[in-house]
C-alpha cells in the first residue's frame, strides 16, 4: 500500500528566522523494548536533532539512555508540563500531561522549520519532513542520495518534487511537493502504517514468556500483535528446559505456537551406601542404587549398622547426579563436659585447651578423663552421634550418701573424703580391734570348752584320787577363763568404739572441699536432630 500525499509550498522568511519545533503529542507506549523504573515515568523522545534538552516542570532532565534517533528519560509521576529546547530554534511548550509511574510514554519531535541564515542560495528553497514513526528512508526523484526522517533537505531549486518514504514493515508513502523560490515548505508528519501479525502461544500461567529477553506479560489471553520480523521466543518454567525458537511474523498472518517443555531431572547414586543399608528417598523407600528424581532438595534417610537412622537433606542440580556416601551423613558434633570442680581434662588422651569440651568432632567413641590433685581422676566412655550436641558432668566431689555408705567400713568414708591418713589410722585401729576380738573370743572359747568338760567329768568321776586331781585343775583353769572373758569384752568395746567414732567423724567432720551440693550423680544429656525428629538424650550413672 503507497500512501500519495500533495502538499503546497508554505512561504516563510528565509534570512535570520529561527526554526520552529513541533510535536506529534504524547501516548503511552508499549513497554516491551524499554527498561522500566517501577517508580518513576520514563519519557522516550524520537527525534533528528543531535542536541536538545528537555524540562520538566523548570528543571533539566538529564539523559538515562541514548542511541541514534531517540533519548530515553525518567521523570516523576504526575501533571507534568514539558519544554524542549533546541540552539537554533523557538522554545517548543507542551501542555500538561499525567504521568503514571511504571509506565512508558512516547514523544515525537519534528522540525517545523529549520533556522534561515544569510548563508542560504537566492532563488532556491528547502523541504523540512517528518514521519511517523521516524527513521523513515526518503528519496527525492531528480535528486541524487537517501535521506532519514526526520529531516530539512536545503538549496532545492523551484519546481514539484516526488519524495518516496520507505520504512520496513510499514507500508510505504509517496509525498508531491512544490518548492517555490526562497520558499521553506515543512510538510506535516507523514504516518506510516505498520505492517504487523500476530502470534499465539498456547501456555499455562506457570510459565514465563520472553521475546527478544523482554517479559511478555498477557494475562487477558494468549495473543500477541507483533510488528513484522524475526524473534527469539524463549519460554522458562521451573523444573523444567527452557525452550528456544527463533520465529518469523509475516503481515497479516497468525503464528501459533504449543510448546513442549522437557522436565529436568537428575539422579541419586547409593551405589557408595553399605551394602543392606536401608534407603528412603523423600520417606518412600528406594531398592535401586541410582534413582531418577526432580531437581530441588530432598530427604535422604539411611539406616546403618552403627549409628542406626541418618537422615539429611541434599540439593539436586539439574543434569546432576549426586553420589551418596554415609560420610555424607556425619556430620560433626560437640561434647561438653562439667564437673564440680576445676580438673584438667583429657579427651582421646590429649589434654584439652578448652576445659569445657570441644566441637566439631567427627562421630565415633571418645575416652574422656578429668584429673585433679585432691580428688584422683574420673574416666568415662562417650558415643558421639552425628550433629549430636552432647553435654557430660562429672563429679569428683565427695558424695555424701557415698560417704554414709562407706561408713560401714570404719575409715574407708575417710579415704573417700579425702583425708587418707586419717580414715588408715581408723582402718587399722579397727582391724586390729577385730583381730584381737577374734583372738581373745577363740582363746576364750577354747579355755571354756576345756573347763567345761573338767567340770563334766568331775560330776560324774567316782574315783576319789580322780576327783582331787580334777578339783586342783578346774581351780587352775577357771581365773584364765574369767581373765580371756575379760580380754574378749574389751576386744568388743575397744572395736566398738572405733567403729561408733567412725560414724561421729563422718557428721562432724566434712572434706574441705565440700560435699557435692544436691548429691549429684554422673549425668549425660545429648540433643540430636534431622528433619523429620528432634530427640532428647539423658543418662544418668551412680
Amino acid at each position: 500500500m503507497i500512501l500519495f500525499v500533495c502538499i503546497l509550498p508554505f512561504l516563510l522568511a528565509a534570512q535570520d528566522t529561527p526554526g520552529l519545533l513541533g510535536a506529534n503529542g504524547i501516548s503511552e507506549r508499549e513497554a516491551t523494548t524499554y527498561s522500566l523504573d517501577r517508580n518513576e515515568a520514563t519519557l522516550v523522545i524520537e527525534s533528528s536533532l543531535d542536541d536538545f534538552t528537555v524540562e520538566v516542570n523548570g528543571r533539566t532532565l538529564l539523559i538515562s539512555k541514548e542511541e541514534e534517533n531517540w533519548k530515553i528519560f525518567v521523570l516523576p509521576p504526575g501533571t507534568n508540563a514539558i519544554t524542549i529546547r533546541a540552539d537554533g530554534y523557538e522554545p517548543l511548550l507542551l501542555d500538561e500531561y499525567l504521568f503514571r509511574k511504571n509506565k512508558v510514554y512516547g514523544l515525537l519531535i519534528t522540525q517545523e522549520r529549520s533556522p534561515q541564515n544569510d548563508e542560504s542560495d537566492p532563488g532556491k528553497g528547502s523541504i523540512t519532513i517528518a514521519t511517523i514513526p521516524d527513521g523513515a528512508l526518503l528519496t527525492v526523484d531528480g535528486e541524487p542520495g537517501e535521506w532519514m526522517s526526520p529531516i530539512t533537505i536545503p538549496d532545492l531549486t523551484p519546481a514539484i518534487y516526488t519524495i518516496r518514504v520507505h520504512k520496513e514493515n510499514y507500508d510505504s508513502a509517496v509525498v508531491q511537493v512544490k518548492v517555490l523560490p526562497d520558499s521553506a515548505v515543512v510538510i506535516p508528519s507523514v504516518s506510516l502504517h505498520p505492517r504487523f501479525g500476530y502470534l499465539i502461544v498456547d501456555y499455562d500461567p506457570e510459565e514465563k514468556l520472553f521475546l527478544n529477553g523482554v517479559v511478555l506479560n498477557n494475562e487477558s489471553n494468549m495473543v500477541f500483535r507483533l510488528r513484522c520480523g524475526f524473534f527469539n521466543l524463549e519460554i522458562t518454567k521451573e523444573g523444567h528446559k527452557t525452550y528456544l525458537q527463533t520465529i518469523t511474523i509475516t503481515p497479516g498472518d497468525t503464528l501459533t505456537i504449543i510448546p513442549q517443555l522437557l522436565q529436568d531431572i537428575a539422579f541419586f547414586d547409593f551405589s557408595n551406601l553399605p551394602e543392606g543399608s536401608d534407603i528412603f528417598l523423600d520417606n518412600n523407600e528406594s531398592a535401586r542404587m541410582v534413582v531418577e528424581t526432580v531437581p530441588a532438595e530432598h530427604s535422604v534417610r539411611i539406616t546403618t549398622s552403627e549409628y542406626g537412622v541418618l537422615t539429611k537433606r541434599f540439593l539436586l542440580n539439574p543434569e546432576e547426579t549426586k553420589v551418596i556416601d554415609e560420610k555424607d551423613f556425619l556430620d560433626p558434633g560437640s561434647i561438653t563436659v562439667t564437673s564440680d570442680v576445676q580438673a584438667k581434662l583429657f579427651i582421646n588422651d590429649v589434654q584439652d585447651t578448652l576445659s569445657a569440651g570441644k566441637s566439631n568432632l567427627p562421630p565415633g567413641t571418645y575416652s574422656i578423663r578429668l584429673e585433679h590433685p585432691d580428688f584422683g581422676t574420673e574416666d568415662r566412655n562417650i558415643r558421639l552421634l552425628p550433629r549430636e550436641k552432647k553435654a557430660v558432668f562429672i563429679p569428683m566431689r565427695p558424695s555424701r550418701s557415698t560417704a554414709m555408705m562407706l561408713a560401714i567400713i570404719p575409715g574407708a568414708s575417710q579415704i573417700y573424703n579425702g583425708m587418707t591418713l586419717k580414715g588408715l589410722t581408723y582402718f587399722t585401729g579397727f582391724a586390729l580391734s577385730m583381730a584381737g576380738s577374734y583372738y581373745f573370743k577363740t582363746e576364750y572359747d577354747r579355755r571354756y570348752r576345756s573347763y567345761t568338760n573338767y567340770i563334766n567329768e568331775y560330776r560324774q568321776t567316782n574315783d576319789p584320787l580322780r576327783a582331787i586331781e580334777l578339783n586342783s585343775i578346774i581351780n587352775s583353769i577357771y581365773p584364765k577363763v574369767t581373765t580371756d572373758q575379760d580380754r574378749q569384752y574389751l576386744a568388743y568395746g575397744i572395736t566398738g568404739t572405733v567403729f561408733l567414732w567412725n560414724l561421729i567423724d563422718l557428721f562432724l567432720f566434712e572434706p574441705a572441699s565440700g560435699y557435692r551440693q544436691k548429691d549429684e550423680m554422673t549425668t549425660t544429656m545429648s540433643v540430636s536432630a534431622d528433619d523429620r525428629n528432634l530427640a532428647l538424650h539423658f543418662n544418668v550413672t551412680f
